[in-house]
């Protein structure tokens, strides 16, 4: 656990960090709309820390980049329903999909759809959804 001190200067060494990478308005733009996000969905009591809303601004950044890499990987995509599929791997065997699930509630009855397609064209599926809590 950190100390008032030392979460403060992290969250400095942070918010100087994407500082440089994305510029200074773009920082203020993202930092807003990240403080706005937080309010929508915890409340606006009691106010988020300026260190708080940094670290949760790099987090979702952070997620941005590992989704992106990821997509990178795939084979192939397809358009299912207006969300991009993507084909991770299509071997002899084995078909894997990456359907990305960015809205829980409304993508998961997307989701749910593309699995039934799936068993309609006689491919048997194997759901993984890691536990991101």
């Amino acid at each position: 656990m950190l100390s008032k001190d030392e979460k403060k200067e992290h969250a400095e060494r942070i918010r100087d960090q994407l500082m440089k990478e994305l510029g200074q308005e773009e920082f203020k733009r993202l930092f807003e709309e990240t403080r706005k996000n937080w309010i929508r969905e915890v409340g606006a009591w009691p106010s988020p820390s300026q260190e708080n809303l940094i670290f949760a601004l790099d987090y979702s950044l952070s997620e941005q980049k590992q989704r992106k890499a990821f997509e990178q990987q795939l084979v192939s995509k397809f358009d299912f329903k207006g969300t991009k599929v993507g084909v991770c791997h299509d071997g002899k065997h084995w078909k894997i999909y990456y359907f990305p699930i960015d809205y829980f509630q409304v993508d998961l009855q997307t989701m749910g759809k593309f699995l039934e397609s799936l068993e309609e064209k006689g491919e048997t599926e194997t759901v993984i959804i890691p536990n991101l809590s």
